[in-house]
């Protein structure tokens, strides 16, 4: 061999150990970089983690504060109750020692007066005129009725003990009249009955037909209208329920009785009027119907927490299903009309503005609260399913052959993790805006990761096969085939790797490269054919530089089943 033939040799080789050299370097700075953007993004979900504890320390802090104000509301509350009912026992025993002394014409006349109709109505039954007899009946109940509102009337200006008789007289000519009232909860009826007629006619006279104050966008109006009424049965309630304490066996507190007289009647209100209301809200052709909607229930959500302050009444009776359905059906087809509008634009903008129509939902849905308590289920279900299943036809329209398409799986797969974050974030909020615990179920959400996640799995179990696949003519390769088999291995798991921005996928992914690598090598590198320790010991140093490869990329995966599959072999040729 010639100096020249040894001379360009040996620069070839200089030239070949200079770009190995080089190439090694340019993989350890990519290496740096791609450990420094690990850090950074491991920087930023810590600081992330920290905002969100942040938030909820405050929002916890928010909740404690908001308990005691209502504990201290509660006490004064409580305190000015026992005041009152002292104040009230001691006229109510004055009115007692007085009642003796106080002749009450009306009484005397009007029980005169049943007498005889009541008469009249038996000499009716006996000669054949059953109807007759009904018909005085029912007429005497109107008169009753008319003097039950008189007396409600008059409460707020008569005497207390002048008004504890006139009522006591009532009570005796409504026995007389209907025989069921001799029970002191009939007789309450009859006089809830004629409470709420008289309120439901003059409520008519402001809130109904083409009068100007019936306006669809000032509930507000005939709500403060119904507060007012109810103030006004305050002190007729007040003896109604004093006189009850005298026949009733049971000891009931005077507060609980009263309120049994405010609640029948705010239930008689709820049934006959507001919901009435609010059906001409939800059925109104106007252009604004989902914000009449929407005013309407907020302002309903003011005025049933101002009777839970003022009469701690709840209410149990809530919209027929029909006007529910079609509530529902008319917010769910609004959110569909702006989810196709997403769905129009260019899919990296569908998250960012999908997330703020969840929002809008959201808020929607606390002020729909009152009308439909699980108007948060039902809307932002609705709204998630109708986006899962456009964004399923796109994402399954794919092949996933190039990197395109498969970063654009990998991003719609961590902005679901971060739907999922933010549905957590409504459930804690809106539980503290309703005061109960709220849980959305989104299984279709799970089912949507899952298959995405399938998709994904896919496409690097063929990934890993390619770059494996050299792997399984490892015996007869040089060295430097070798290497470069195991280098294309290195840099698509860093690859891959590298594209993950969020800890659970990030996670995820470690795990299904380290377990697809161990088993394709189990099952088609490691063949039954070998024959000489020498292979297996050969195949040992490249397990080795694979699992180191594993390590540095944060993969704690010692592919066992090759270790095993080795030792298999081994032992067979022993």
């Amino acid at each position: 061999m010639r100096a020249n033939d040894l001379l360009e040799i040996e620069e070839r080789i200089s030239s070949l150990l200079a770009k190995e050299e080089k190439k090694k370097g340019e993989r350890v700075a990519m290496l740096k970089q791609i450990q420094e953007s690990i850090d950074k993004r491991r920087k930023l979900c810590q600081e992330l983690e920290q905002e969100k504890q942040k938030r909820i320390d405050n929002l916890n802090k928010q909740k404690e504060a908001l308990e005691k104000a209502k504990q201290i509301a509660q006490n004064k509350e409580n305190e000015e109750s026992a005041e009152r009912r002292e104040r009230i026992w001691k006229e109510y025993v004055q009115a007692i020692e007085n009642i003796n002394k106080v002749e009450l014409v009306l009484s005397k006349d009007m029980a005169g007066t049943v007498k005889k109709i009541v008469s009249m109505g038996h000499e009716a039954k006996a000669s054949g005129f059953d109807s007759l007899a009904h018909a005085v009946t029912q007429h005497l109940m109107q008169e009753i009725r008319r003097f039950i509102v008189e007396c409600k009337k008059a409460s707020s200006t008569l005497r207390v003990d002048r008004l504890i008789g006139l009522v006591k007289g009532l009570n005796r000519s409504i026995a007389l009249c209907e025989s069921k009232a001799g029970k002191i909860e009939n007789r309450r009826d009859v006089y809830l009955d004629g409470f709420f007629a008289d309120l439901e006619e003059n409520f008519s006279n402001h809130f109904f037909s083409q009068f100007e104050t019936n306006r669809l966008d000032k509930p507000e109006w005939y709500l403060e209208y119904l507060i007012g009424s109810l103030a006004e049965h305050e002190t007729i309630f007040l003896v109604l329920s004093q006189i009850d304490e005298l026949e009733m066996e049971n000891e009931e507190s005077e507060v609980i009785r009263e309120k049994v007289y405010f609640h029948g009647l705010i239930d008689r209100i709820f049934s006959k009027i507001i919901t009435k209301k609010l059906k001409e809200c939800i059925y109104s052709k106007s252009k604004q119907q989902k914000e009449l909607i929407m005013h309407h229930s907020q302002e309903l959500s003011v005025f049933e927490r101002e009777l839970q302050t003022r009469y701690r009444y709840k209410r149990a009776e809530k919209l027929q299903q029909k006007e529910v359905s079609y509530i529902e059906d008319l917010f769910i087809g609004l959110a569909e009309e702006e989810l196709q509008g997403i769905m129009k634009k260019d899919y990296t903008e569908w998250s960012e503005l999908f997330m703020y129509l969840i929002k809008t939902i959201f808020k929607q849905s606390a002020t729909l609260y009152s009308v439909l308590p699980d108007a948060h289920a039902v809307l932002l279900e609705a709204a998630i399913k109708k986006y899962l299943e456009g964004l399923a036809a796109f994402l399954n329209s794919f092949l996933y052959q190039n990197t395109e398409e498969q970063d654009i799986l990998v991003h719609f797969i961590e902005e679901i993790a971060h739907l999922e974050e933010e549905l957590i974030d409504i459930e804690t909020e809106f539980g503290i805006l309703i005061g109960e615990v709220t849980i959305l179920k989104v299984p279709y959400l799970g089912v949507f990761k899952k298959d995405m996640l399938d998709i994904l799995e896919r496409v690097l179990e063929e990934k890993i096969e390619t770059a494996l696949h050299p792997l399984a003519s490892y015996r007869y390769m040089e060295e430097q085939e070798e290497a470069k088999a195991i280098t294309e291995i290195e840099e698509i798991v860093e690859y891959e790797l590298s594209r993950i921005e969020t800890q659970g996928l990030g996670d995820w992914m470690r795990g299904t490269i380290g377990a697809q690598m161990d088993r394709y090598i189990s099952e088609n590198v490691l063949s039954a054919s070998i024959e000489e320790e020498s292979d297996i010991a050969k195949f040992k140093e490249i397990l080795k530089r694979l699992i180191e490869i594993l390590k540095q990329n944060g993969i704690e995966n010692s592919l066992p089943q090759c270790e095993t599959k080795c030792q298999e072999m081994l032992a067979k040729l022993h």
